[in-house]
């Protein structure tokens, strides 16, 4: 306590000691205050901080989802990263993925047009991984062996494929690298030839993965060198009897039978026929060849055809009255086709050829024609009595040579290649040529080809000078006189069915 025995002089010192105070504590607060905003701005300036490391952690996790996705080729949509060198890596990792997009939908571009190609190829293919399992196959194959890729994709190739020629050397391809070349036949009816071409897989460093196989039919390719060879052989055969009997023969008259004139009369004819089937023989063949080569259209008019068959069977007559053979024509007028006249008329006369050469004496052969106006289509059919032909020849009837009964044939002067060249006239018209056959009773070969359209309707004509105009189809027994019909001479009319199925060669 203190004592107050001056006033004056304690308030004086009362007054230092409050102003002392006063200017420590003023002093105090201004240390405060620095302290305090000091500290705001380092809170600030803290907070800034943490943005900015917050932004740039968010921009690397977007960098690292997006660096994730890129092999999928679906990288996100990326902010603007903060800083020079985010906005840089930004920009590369977008252009890497425009790159990758474009790599990604080039490949798949790549890789659809692959699975077209090997989805669409005509050949079987089989690939193979290193294990020897099944790890492509395409329909081809699947056709070919029976089999849905779906069930045999990873099993053995021995387990799916039956043919062991084939698997084991696919397994020895898969085993030692070296690629194979073989023909297989298959046990189908008819068989099959195939060509297989087995090569090794390799990966981008060399090493084996596996094996592919293409297998090629080469059955039509087999069995057009099988005809060649049939062809070269037939000709050479049907050549070398004419001019082996030639020259026979003529040895023989220099030999001294010139000296009889019957004898030599006999040799002289004998020469003469085999020279004319010397020719017979050239000629067909040229016609083949000509037949075979001509690939533009063929120059077509309207024909009809009952004048068509008319102009035939007047060549044919006199050798059909030399076999005694009655022949006959039922045929409507005014039935018209599209065809080449030339080439009509060859096939007809060589289809009437076959069917008189082939029927016996006092048999007969007619023709009957058929439109068949909904289909717009034409059937000229030849019918005959002949011996007719077992069903087992019939698919091989219009092939080049083909005989049934190669002796007869040569007895009656036929070349082989006559029906072939129907065939051939009738695929160069559109049309087809058909043949049927019951053995002992006959035999009908039909030549089908497109229908002209009919002119107005006109009354009937008269009958052509060897076939008689039918109205209401092949005449019969009971009305071909009453139609004013007229048969080719020595001939007979049909009865109602004169056709009895048949065909021969």
């Amino acid at each position: 306590m203190f004592e107050f025995r001056r006033p004056g002089i304690l308030y004086i010192a009362a007054s230092g000691i409050v102003a002392a105070l006063g200017a420590g504590v003023a002093a105090g607060s201004g240390h405060l205050l620095v302290a305090f905003f000091s500290l705001l701005f380092s809170i600030y300036l803290f907070s800034i901080l943490m943005k900015r490391i917050s932004t740039i952690r968010h921009a690397l996790q977007q960098l690292q989802q997006a660096v994730e996705t890129l092999p999928e080729g679906t990288l996100p949509q990326l902010s603007t990263a903060p800083g020079v060198e985010l906005m840089r890596l930004t920009a590369a990792l977008e252009e890497m993925n425009m790159r990758v997009r474009e790599r990604l939908a080039q490949l798949e571009n790549d890789r659809n047009r692959l699975s077209a190609v090997f989805t669409s190829m005509r050949d079987a293919v089989i690939t193979l991984g290193s294990s020897g399992r099944i790890v492509l196959i395409n329909p081809a194959a699947e056709r070919l062996f029976e089999v849905k890729a779906a069930a045999v994709v990873g099993q053995g190739v021995l387990q799916v494929i039956r043919h062991q020629k084939l698997a084991r050397a696919m397994q020895d391809v898969t085993a030692n690298g070296k690629p194979i070349t073989l023909e297989l036949e298959t046990f189908d009816v008819p068989m099959r030839h195939f060509q297989a071409d087995l090569a090794p897989v390799r990966s981008t460093k060399g090493e084996l993965t596996g094996a592919v196989a293409v297998l090629h039919d080469v059955t039509q390719l087999r069995r057009l060198e099988e005809m060649r060879r049939e062809f070269v052989a037939n000709v050479s055969h049907e050549l070398r009897t004419p001019i082996t009997s030639i020259k026979g023969f003529l040895e023989t008259l220099l030999d001294g039978a010139m000296d009889d004139t019957e004898t030599c009369r006999r040799f002289l004819t004998i020469l003469s026929n085999e020279a004319n089937r010397l020719a017979n023989l050239v000629n067909d063949l040229l016609d083949l060849s000509r037949l075979e080569a001509e690939t533009g259209p063929v120059p077509m008019e309207t024909v009809e055809v009952a004048e068509a068959i008319d102009q035939v069977m007047e060549l044919m007559t006199p050798l059909a009255q030399n076999r005694r053979i009655k022949t006959e024509v039922h045929v409507e007028r005014n039935i018209l086709i599209k065809a080449n006249k030339a080439m009509l008329h060859q096939a007809l006369l060589n289809l009437l050829d076959n069917a008189i050469k082939y029927t016996p004496e006092d048999g007969r052969v007619w023709i009957t024609v058929e439109a068949r106006e909904a289909e717009g289509l034409v059937d000229i059919n030849v019918h005959d009595t002949g011996p007719g032909i077992p069903s087992s020849h019939l698919n091989r009837l219009f092939d080049r040579f083909y005989r049934v009964d190669k002796a007869r044939s040569r007895s009656v002067g036929g070349t082989g290649l006559g029906l072939a060249i129907v065939r051939l006239i009738a695929e160069r018209h559109g049309g087809k040529v058909k043949a049927a056959s019951t053995v002992g009773k006959g035999s009908t070969f039909t030549l089908t080809l497109r229908a002209a359209p009919r002119p107005p309707a006109a009354p009937n004509g008269p009958a052509g000078p060897h076939g008689p105009v039918a109205p209401n189809g092949p005449a019969s027994p009971d009305n071909s006189a009453a139609a004013g019909n007229t048969a080719a001479p020595g001939s007979q009319t049909a009865p109602d069915n004169p056709a009895s199925p048949g065909s021969h060669s």
